[in-house]
């Protein structure tokens, strides 16, 4: 009796608990959804630097990309520019040998009425090629600049040379003989004694290189020929950083010294690259109003020099883009738009957009140009850290350009204290540059020697001799 009491009393406590448990179950709430994940933190920016102020906009090194541009005088500035800044070289770099640090220099800022520092860079020379870094010089009334220029290698040294003679006025090119046929313009050639006109030929695209056209580079001792050559495209040119405001209270104190850490994808570039031919430089930014358009400044897919040429940046990419319709049509467009004010300007403060070079405006919108470059994997940028002892070298490097620059001011100093500035030609070796230990021989690729004539002129053609 009491084993039968005690097993329905089991059974009880076990379907009271079945029931207890079933309502518990019943009771809980069930389990919320998945809240969404906050949105990803933007990626810390590198702390400001004491008396430094990254610009939004600004000049391009000129070792990084210059115009070709009709040969003048540069205008004067009212102010000496101050010594040059310590500057060490980036804590990053693109992968690769043939990849110098190339130092930074005083421009002159309009909009500030004062000097801005456009930063050093890193640049994979052009084949066979060396460069000769630019200088201030002294004049009545103030103080101009004297542009730098990449040298052959093989050129020992540097020829002053007399002004050449006005562009002459010359028949229109034919038609291109083919769609991959660009036209380089014809220019003046001395030949020793007087100057000889070489006419404009076609020449055939090359994947992956620039052809830069002879030019001319004014110096107060006389105008330096620079035979045209390949380059690269931008990406591949090396790595470009943005120009800053330096507060002289902070770059005088002992030990103070820059080191460039925002950079300028060579996206951000196409949707605000201006020409400003009286400076001799690339800008890049918000130089869409119309007092930059009364001073000169002129958007790259515009810019003619001669009558004929076109700026061998927007000829190169005009080309390689040439079997996707919209490239011309979206690139000219916001140029347009922004000119008129109907999309956003790049911004003139420092904003980083998240999609590099990518805007409202569509590929070609972006309104924050300058970026960390710990951002650069997202535009594909392959960089590799710089070890201290590769730092040294490439410090020691430039500060040996910034002795180049130097004895060029010397020498060009005594021509023209001699009188004999741009009225006779003077050939003058620089040691210095011999020694840099950025030019050591090297072996140009095939597609990179002299240009393949898509048309050959006639090589008798010379109507035109001063």
């Amino acid at each position: 009796m009491i084993a039968r009491q005690t097993s329905m009393l089991v059974v009880a406590v076990f379907v009271l608990n079945f029931f207890w448990i079933t309502y518990v179950v019943a009771q809980t709430p069930s389990q919320p959804e998945a809240l969404p994940s906050p949105p990803a933190q933007p990626e810390a920016l590198p702390p400001p630097q004491e008396g430094v102020e990254v610009q939004a906009r600004g000049p391009i090194h000129e070792a990084y990309a210059g115009p070709v541009a009709e040969t003048q005088a540069p205008a004067t500035v009212p102010k000496q520019p101050p010594a040059p800044i310590e500057e060490m070289p980036a804590e990053q770099k693109p992968a690769g040998d043939n990849v110098q640090w190339i130092p930074g220099y005083w421009a002159w800022d309009t909009d500030r009425n004062d000097f801005l520092w456009v930063s050093g860079l890193w640049r994979t020379s052009p084949p066979d090629r060396q460069w000769v870094s630019g200088h201030w010089n002294q004049v009545n009334g103030g103080w101009q600049r004297v542009p730098g220029f990449w040298q052959s290698q093989q050129q020992q040294e540097v020829t002053y040379l007399p002004a050449p003679p006005a562009m002459p006025q010359v028949a229109p090119p034919a038609p291109a003989p083919n769609p991959d046929a660009v036209y380089v313009p014809g220019c003046w050639v001395w030949d020793g004694t007087r100057y000889a006109w070489r006419s404009g030929m076609y020449v055939t695209a090359q994947p992956g290189w620039i052809w830069v056209p002879a030019q001319y580079v004014w110096t107060p001792a006389g105008y330096v020929f620079v035979e045209g050559y390949w380059d690269y495209p931008l990406r591949q040119r090396g790595l470009l950083f943005a120009p800053v405001v330096v507060d002289a209270r902070f770059a005088a104190r002992p030990g103070f010294f820059y080191r460039p850490a925002y950079a300028i994808p060579d996206e951000s570039l196409y949707g605000a690259f201006f020409v400003c031919p009286a400076s001799r430089h690339y800008y890049f930014g918000d130089y869409f109003e119309v007092r930059y358009r009364n001073a000169g400044f002129v958007s790259w897919c515009d810019y003619r020099y001669g009558p004929y040429g076109y700026d061998p940046l927007f000829g190169y990419y005009r080309w390689h883009y040439r079997n996707d319709p919209r490239w011309m049509i979206d690139l000219r467009g916001v140029y347009v738009a922004r000119f008129n004010g109907t999309m956003p300007r790049p911004s003139r403060t420092l904003v980083v957009d998240v999609n590099i070079g990518i805007g409202a405006g569509g590929r070609f919108g972006a309104v924050g140009l300058v970026v960390p470059v710990a951002h650069l994997s997202r535009a594909g940028y392959r960089l590799e850290p710089v070890s201290r002892e590769a730092q040294i070298r490439h410090l020691e490097a430039a500060r040996h350009l910034q002795v180049v620059s130097r004895e060029r001011q010397e020498h060009e100093a005594r021509i023209v204290a001699g009188g004999n500035a741009h009225a006779a030609a003077h050939s003058v070796k620089f040691n210095s540059i011999q020694g840099h230990p950025a030019n050591a021989p090297g072996k140009a690729p095939a597609a990179a020697h002299s240009p393949e004539p898509a048309h050959r002129p006639d090589p008798h053609e010379k109507k035109h001799e001063r």
